[in-house]
Parts: C-alpha cells; sequence; structure tokens
C-alpha cells in the first residue's frame, strides 16, 4: 500500500470519530513497510482505540471533550523473534484544537501494535513482550508505567 492511500484510509476513520483527527501535514515513509494486512485493519485499530477512550483509558479526558488525539505517525518499531511490532504515535491535545491537524504539539502517546497477534498495547507491555525488559524491572521506583493490553483489533 503507498503511504498515501494509507494515510486516506487513516483520515477517513479517524475523522469519523470525535475524539481523534489525523496530521496533515507531511508524514514519514514508514507506513509504507507495514505489512498490507495491518494497514487495511486500521479502521478496527481506530474503532479499538475509541473504546479504550470511551472507557476511560489512556486518554480519560478524551472522553469529556476536554481532550482529542492527533495521530501523526506508524511505522515499524523491531522485528523480534518472526513478530513485526508497530508504533502509533500520537499526541493528546486540547479538544478546542482537534481540527487544526497541521501543528505538532500536545503530550505525546505510543501505542504498540503486534502484527501476528493484533494486540494493541502501551509501550510497557511492548517492552515486556519484545523481552527488552524484565518484569523485575517494574519496580514501584520505576518510570515504568503497568503493562496494560487495550485488547485485540
Amino acid at each position: 500500500m503507498k503511504n498515501s492511500d494509507f494515510l486516506v484510509l487513516l483520515t477517513s476513520n479517524t475523522n469519523k470519530t470525535k475524539y481523534m483527527r489525523t496530521y496533515g501535514k507531511h508524514w514519514a515513509s514508514g507506513a509504507r513497510r507495514i505489512p498490507d494486512r495491518v494497514l487495511y485493519s486500521i479502521g478496527r485499530v481506530i474503532s479499538l482505540i475509541v473504546h479504550n477512550i470511551e472507557q476511560g483509558k489512556f486518554c480519560p479526558r478524551c472522553a469529556t471533550a476536554e481532550e482529542c488525539l492527533l495521530v501523526y505517525n506508524m511505522q515499524p518499531l523491531i522485528f523480534h523473534e518472526g513478530v513485526l511490532y508497530c508504533g502509533i504515535d500520537m499526541l493528546v491535545k486540547p479538544f478546542s484544537e482537534i481540527d487544526d491537524t497541521n501543528i505538532l504539539v500536545g503530550q505525546p502517546l505510543q501505542l504498540i501494535v503486534n502484527a501476528e497477534t493484533t494486540e494493541v498495547m502501551n509501550n510497557t507491555k511492548g517492552l515486556l513482550d519484545m523481552k527488552m525488559i524484565e518484569p523485575s524491572d517494574l519496580k514501584e521506583d520505576s518510570d515504568l508505567d503497568l503493562p496494560v493490553s487495550y485488547g485485540l483489533y
């Protein structure tokens, strides 16, 4: 799939929601390296993200129309033990700026997608799955969030 085709698909899916939009300027070409079966499933990924927003997860103020998410990148992160992991990079922005899709200002948020199992997770869960950290690294004084799976798309 071409990068431009993916952006059209992503934009049409995020614009259907009241919580999300897609960055409107130049994107990196990372989406071109993601398997088509993942790219063509972006609508289900967006639906899963919206469902989690409505459940108050990872962007609790989005559900109250105080904030929104701006998707600005999706690219492969690592190929580990035969599994491709992709990252979805987003910004949490004030809701009043939801239609300003040309400015990348906001609080960063990244989700990890396991292209094999179709699981969407936070960074900590992704690092554990990729064996880049051990469960013992998750101590009370750690800067890492608790591992969270947001479900399968």
